[in-house]
């Protein structure tokens, strides 16, 4: 017989996300949390060495590209919603950001 007091931790899903032209992205879960995350540190970094955020630099991209592929924030790279083609992240590592001032932060996982 399964324990009903026991809690299970899941991925969390992303719903709904919604560009803004400062860079950041209101990211929003079915678990009924809402996050705004500050994509503009990662695109800097892009702008000075070539990282996969790059492509991310031209705001009509980053605006007309964002989009949910794998349950989670993406940028479409490819246009045609192809998981191997495109920029994601983590969507534990979304869940947290609003522990990082809203912004991506790998090692401040939790869930």
């Amino acid at each position: 017989m399964a324990d009903s007091t026991k809690t299970y931790n899941v991925v969390p899903h992303v719903i709904e996300v919604i560009p803004h032209e400062d860079y950041t992205v209101d990211v929003t879960f079915r678990e009924g949390k809402t996050v705004t995350v500050n994509m503009l540190p990662e695109i800097k970094d892009g702008q000075t060495r070539h990282t996969v955020y790059t492509p991310l630099a031209d705001i009509n991209d980053f605006m007309g590209r964002c989009t949910i592929i794998n349950n989670t924030l993406a940028w479409d790279i490819g246009g045609k919603k192809d998981a191997w083609n495109c920029v994601d992240v983590d969507p534990i590592v979304l869940w947290n950001v609003t522990e990082t001032g809203g912004v991506l932060d790998p090692d401040s996982v939790t869930f």
